[in-house]
């Protein structure tokens, strides 16, 4: 079967096609529509009449216009047959991706998400990509963080939850804990990872650490600052972002 890459069963004929050069498709009778050819009784190779075999090369007819028709039609099939066989190898890639204990733990933790979501955040993988998260924290009521929006990325390595993500704000923030780029300050990010938190665990710190931030390990010197010395200046700072938060 060298140099065959196809095979295609309509009605009583077996279609083949190949990669090789100078090579043609070829049409071959079979029994039925569940019997492949027999390898000895096909080859392929340049358009030239097969001699003392049942099966023969469908090359295009000049003159024949019916014959002509039919060569394309078997043709467009060999075609969306190949069509298909790639579609194929790419749904198995992808089903060999999900079966990582890495992407299995993302998708339980998105599953308790929809089914048992924590109060004021909410979070979703990316449509293409399972590594890659969106996340909503809405702030806490009674707290000068109350009525905002706050948007963060996180991204995940095939190492979770052994390895934590990489979290960050898009949203604008003022906060002693969150640098300016968005990366946050927060020991269960970092030293105090457990594979014990999951998604839920980590917005829901992320939220608790916006009205109760530790200004002793600032990211942001200025907000640690005014949070301690003079707290009305950084509730109003902090309720300017609130309102920024509403356009984004």
């Amino acid at each position: 079967m060298t140099g065959i890459t196809g095979y295609l069963q309509d009605s009583a004929l077996g279609y083949l096609w190949s990669n090789q050069p100078n090579s043609s498709l070829v049409c071959v009778e079979t029994k039925s529509r569940l019997e492949k050819p027999d390898p000895a009784i096909y080859r392929t190779g340049p358009r030239e009449p097969m001699k003392d075999s049942i099966a023969s090369p469908l090359a295009p007819p000049k003159s024949d216009t019916s014959m002509n028709q039919q060569w394309l039609k078997v043709n467009q099939a060999a075609t969306d047959a190949n069509a298909l066989l790639n579609g194929l190898q790419i749904a198995r890639s992808k089903r060999r991706n999900m079966s990582t204990p890495g992407r299995r733990r993302l998708m339980r933790d998105f599953k308790r998400l929809q089914t048992d979501p924590p109060q004021g955040v909410s979070g979703a993988p990316l449509e293409t990509n399972l590594m890659k998260w969106n996340a909503v924290i809405f702030g806490p009521d009674d707290t000068p963080w109350e009525g905002g929006t706050f948007r963060l990325t996180l991204e995940f390595t095939e190492e979770y939850p052994n390895k934590a993500p990489t979290v960050k704000f898009t949203s604008k923030m003022f906060h002693p804990n969150v640098y300016a780029d968005g990366s946050i300050c927060l020991d269960i990010l970092q030293n105090q990872w457990s594979p014990i938190y999951d998604i839920a665990a980590i917005l829901t710190s992320i939220q608790s650490l916006l009205c109760d931030p530790n200004p002793n390990s600032p990211a942001n010197s200025e907000a640690a600052r005014l949070f301690q010395e003079n707290k009305r200046e950084y509730t109003r700072q902090v309720k300017e972002i609130v309102e920024k938060s509403w356009a984004e």
